[in-house]
């Protein structure tokens, strides 16, 4: 079976409530598929990341793309070494791309990236604050509630 990426956006009072009411609105949008659905309710539960100081989710999610890259590139890379031809043999291993290296939330990324690429595991959750959450809420039904707001991210099968 394959795996593709999911992210979604929910409310209620508590994390989990949030969470349940994402799975449930992915039940109604696409139905459980004997856990095939690539969706969030067949993720195994979630785990919150809590955003240190002076990371946003924006820039967050541009590390995540950017460990992304890099991993991609250096599979490619150890294809070559082990099957490649002797052109691609005398490539360089590709060097960690400077906005990681020196970012002081890598690890962090780094976290989260594995969190959201596990096929198998918890769905990475990240609650929403601010503007941000305000405008949802608005544009959701939730507007005046206290409701909180948590973005669901991460690979499912299908």
């Amino acid at each position: 079976m394959g795996a593709t990426g999911y992210s979604t956006v929910a409310a209620g009072k508590t994390i989990t409530d949030a969470y349940r009411r994402a799975c449930d609105e992915a039940n109604a949008y696409s139905g459980h598929q004997e856990g095939y659905s690539g969706d969030i309710q067949t993720s195994n539960g979630f785990t919150e990341f809590v955003l240190p100081k002076g990371l946003t989710i924006a820039k967050l999610y541009k590390l995540a793309q950017a460990i992304e890259d890099h991993q991609y590139k250096l599979n490619r890379w150890e294809d070559d070494q082990r099957w490649g031809t002797a052109a691609q043999k005398k490539r360089k291993r590709p060097t960690e791309p400077a906005m990681l290296a020196n970012s002081p939330h890598k690890y962090f990324a780094q976290r989260y990236y594995d969190a959201v690429d596990d096929k198998w595991g918890a769905a990475a959750a990240i609650e929403l604050t601010g503007k941000a959450a305000k405008d949802w809420k608005a544009a959701n039904g939730f507007k005046g509630t206290r409701a909180k707001v948590f973005t669901f991210s991460g690979t499912a099968a299908c």
